[in-house]
């Protein structure tokens, strides 16, 4: 059982981290220059946020099954947690994650749907303004959740494999 949930918990961060990384580094490159550039991108990011939630909840669910059968309640309240090199890094992991997640959720519910309202053909100057500040909020939050993904998943692996 450990084996598979530890299975379904990388898959998840493959597929939330593959998804993060890809929008940037590949799809608006590729779009630069397309007539269809936002409609494109806006299709891609409605349907990776279905995609990406649902991984990362499943990586939240299995990364909470994993850490109670390895014994993180009891050394949480023990003290114990906070004793070791690897309380330590997993303490950073948990707050990295809520870090990515509260960045997600900035992105998703606030920023690209501000945007979008304010994107409306009969929208003012000063409302077209605001929506590409948006935009502009919007990449700065997604490029930060990107860091911050690179370094859960560096944290993860020293987790496993312990600080050089």
């Amino acid at each position: 059982m450990y084996q598979l949930l530890v299975f379904v918990h990388i898959l998840a961060a493959v597929v939330w981290i593959g998804g993060v990384v890809f929008i940037p580094l590949v799809l608006m490159p590729a779009t630069r220059g397309m007539s269809q550039r936002t409609e494109v991108i806006t299709a891609a990011g409605r349907r990776f946020r279905v995609v990406g939630w649902a991984a990362l909840a499943l990586g939240v669910a299995t990364g909470l099954a994993i850490a109670y059968l390895r014994g993180v309640p009891r050394l949480l309240l023990t003290g114990e947690l906070w004793e070791s090199s690897w309380g330590r890094l997993f303490v950073a992991k948990v707050l990295l994650v809520g870090a990515m997640i509260a960045l997600s959720l900035t992105h998703d519910l606030l920023l690209v749907a501000a945007g979008r309202t304010m994107r409306r053909k009969d929208a003012s100057g000063e409302a077209v303004a605001r929506a590409a500040r948006y935009r502009r909020l919007s990449s700065i939050a997604a490029q930060a959740m990107g860091l911050v993904a690179l370094a859960v998943l560096a944290v993860a692996v020293l987790l496993v494999r312990g600080l050089p």
